[in-house]
């Protein structure tokens, strides 16, 4: 996990992602990685990996503190995946 953070500090967001999804296989039951992974996954416009990992970190705390954000960072990466298929339309 401190690997991720030190990757997204530097912005290195690809091999953030590699470090928290390895992460994940060793701890799979850690809330935050799912979180973190989710933020990572935003940040490279991955939108679908983004709300993957947002909703098995609220399944794993639902009673979150922050679930009720970590909500809104799904509506509004649903959002960003509506405009883009608009575009793509045009």
């Amino acid at each position: 996990m401190i690997r991720g953070e030190v990757l997204v500090k530097e912005g290195n967001f690809e091999d953030a992602v590699k470090e928290y999804r390895k992460a994940i296989q060793v701890a799979p039951f850690v809330a935050g990685l799912y979180f973190n992974t989710a933020l990572v996954y935003g940040e490279l416009k991955n939108y679908p990996g983004a709300i993957r990992y947002m909703n098995i970190y609220l399944q794993l705390g639902p009673d979150a503190p922050d679930a009720r954000s970590a909500k809104d960072e799904i509506y509004k990466w649903e959002l960003q995946m509506e405009k883009a298929g608009k575009a793509k339309g045009q």
